[in-house]
């Protein structure tokens, strides 16, 4: 999730450079006139870019964390009497045969759980979710409003 937000930031930013690039004037027999259908374009270009900016953040910074499994085949630690490596969820060592604590049963947690969000986590994201819908409505209402 985080890195579709990434994804979605940096075609924002994109648009809203490509959008301030562009010439919205037309040459004409006096000079050059500014084009009102190029203009509207390049409203359109940035408020498009502006909301992937906004959703871009709202998702690289709310986005799922990746957690790592403690108990994964190639994480080891060494063990406390003969200090050779062996699993973090081994409680007897195989080299020399001597009981040692899990890393869960020092932590207190087993490791294949995932991680749910925070009540605060929760609360922010549905935050984050009512400022972007009151911004895609406000879009639908003005554009309504102004045909």
């Amino acid at each position: 999730m985080r890195k579709f937000g990434y994804f979605a930031l940096i075609v924002g930013l994109l648009c809203i450079v490509g959008a301030l690039a562009m010439d919205v004037s037309v040459s004409s027999g006096a000079g050059r006139v500014n084009n009102i259908g190029l203009m509207a374009e390049r409203q359109n270009f940035i408020l498009i870019g502006g909301l992937l900016l906004l959703v871009g953040v709202i998702m690289a910074v709310a986005g799922k964390r990746q957690v790592a499994v403690i108990g994964s085949s190639n994480d080891g630690r060494a063990c406390p009497i003969c200090a050779e490596t062996i699993r973090c969820a081994a409680v007897k060592c195989k080299h020399c045969g001597s009981e040692v604590d899990s890393v869960n049963n020092r932590l207190g947690f087993d490791a294949d759980v995932v991680v749910e969000p925070t009540e605060k986590e929760r609360r922010m994201l549905w935050v984050a979710r009512g400022i972007l819908y009151s911004i895609f409505a406000g879009f639908v209402v003005f554009s309504l409003l102004g045909r």
